[in-house]
């Protein structure tokens, strides 16, 4: 097991940036109103947004998880003392390995955004943009514990190791079953959405998507004609057939509009 107390001294893992300070949540100045789980218990994959690290394919993951009902409160547990959790990860690299138990408090690495208020500087806690709601904490504590750990060993330890990785290996990271990877480049539209719809249908797969690089060259994220990212990581969460409407063989638009799978995709 891994004791993780942001207390240590200066002997301890420097998990966050040096631009960053621990606060603790129920303050006024960082997350006055806060919760483990949303109002009921569950999760979802809205709670999951992205912070200061490109750890999309680890947001991604989680957020695939949370869709399923249980999934990450069977990982997360509260600890030996007020305020810390254990959270349960497995190797990203050998399904066959013993989970490994990481403790966490709830203090979160946070950034000054003015008038003495601080934000988290990494995972966001999400109130469903109700700036009244309590922030629900469980993704800053999933993704902290994932910081700790040093699981990821080719990002290192603390949370610039989490900048860049493999969503297939944070899937099995949080559930512990080996993942099922797919190359969908280069495969015809209509192949790609049988292959997702397969997998949606049956309501038991945690599904992540990893988007190519477009350009290269780009200077800045580039944004295709249908609002993908490029090497960004996605949850897969739903689909809808397709609306229909009326197409003339004549219209180079309506051709294309012909050529576009069946189902569209809630990412």
């Amino acid at each position: 097991q891994i004791i993780l107390d942001n207390r240590a001294g200066p002997k301890a893992p420097a998990l966050a940036s040096r631009r960053t300070q621990y606060a603790s949540p129920g303050s006024r100045e960082f997350l006055p109103q806060h919760t483990l789980f949303a109002a009921g218990g569950g999760t979802s994959a809205s709670e999951c947004v992205e912070g200061g690290v490109g750890s999309c394919w680890l947001i991604a993951a989680m957020a695939s998880v949370a869709a399923h009902p249980g999934g990450i409160r069977r990982m997360l547990q509260r600890g030996g003392s007020a305020g810390a959790y254990v959270v349960t990860l497995h190797s990203p690299f050998d399904a066959s390995l013993p989970p490994t138990k990481v403790e966490v408090e709830e203090t979160l690495p946070a950034c000054c955004i003015g008038a003495g208020a601080c934000a988290a500087a990494y995972a966001k806690p999400a109130t469903d943009d109700d700036a009244q709601a309590a922030a629900v904490l469980w993704p800053c504590l999933v993704e902290k514990a994932c910081a700790a750990s040093g699981l990821f060993a080719a990002g290192g330890q603390g949370y610039e190791g989490l900048n860049g990785g493999d969503p297939a290996k944070a899937l099995q990271a949080l559930t512990g079953v080996a993942p099922s990877v797919f190359r969908l480049a280069g495969e015809a539209p209509a192949a790609v959405d049988a292959t997702l719809q397969s997998f949606l249908e049956t309501g038991e797969h945690a599904i992540c998507l990893a988007s190519a690089i477009f350009d290269a060259h780009a200077q800045s994220d580039t944004i295709s004609r249908d609002g993908v990212q490029q090497d960004h990581c996605y949850s897969l969460l739903a689909s809808r057939p397709r609306s229909a409407r009326h197409r003339s063989a004549s219209s180079d638009l309506d051709r294309a509009e012909a050529d576009k799978p069946p189902h569209e995709f809630q990412l």
